[in-house]
């Protein structure tokens, strides 16, 4: 049986890959706060682990080491300007975290759900190759998530097998 590990398995995401992973037989392990409602997960066979992304301790507890595929989809999307550092710590030092944690405990792919904000805006069609011009973007969602493939990248470097998804809206 394939194992998995989905970091805000209770977010909008999170379920929607869950209940999929759950259909395809996985064995399925998901860390939420505290504070989210996530407990309705253990119902249907999804092991809960409490914890914070932002909490590099709280990310190697929680995950199973070999896991078969981490799927990082944890993150902050507000765009409200007085939530920058929170989304800053959120979605880049989290990704740190799961990055690490998933290097650590010899996670066999790491699978991080991004944005095409990542990209900045763009005159035309983005592809791989595009450059960002996210980097100094005066939305802070835009940086954070540049900033987190960036992390996600190092640990490509450090052995990683990672894949970075850019979901996008028509």
């Amino acid at each position: 049986m394939k194992t998995a590990f989905v970091t805000g398995g209770s977010g909008f995401l999170g379920m929607n890959l869950i209940e999929r992973l759950l259909t395809e037989k996985w064995k399925v392990t998901t860390m939420d706060l505290s504070s989210s409602n996530a407990r309705y997960l253990e119902d249907v066979g999804v092991q809960l682990a409490i914890g914070d992304i932002t909490d590099p301790v709280s990310c190697e507890n929680a995950l199973p080491k070999n896991t078969d595929a981490v799927f990082h989809v944890a993150g902050n999307t507000s765009h409200w300007k007085l939530g920058d550092q929170l989304q800053t710590k959120v979605n880049v030092v989290g990704t740190r975290n799961m990055v690490n944690a998933s290097l650590k405990k010899n996670a066999h792919r790491f699978i991080y759900t991004s944005s095409i904000a990542a990209y900045g805006f763009q005159p035309e069609k983005i592809t791989e190759e595009t450059k960002s011009s996210a980097d100094n973007f005066w939305i802070n969602y835009f940086r954070t998530k540049r900033l987190a493939e960036l992390e996600v990248h190092d640990g490509i470097k450090q052995g990683l097998d990672a894949v970075i998804i850019n979901p996008f809206i028509c």
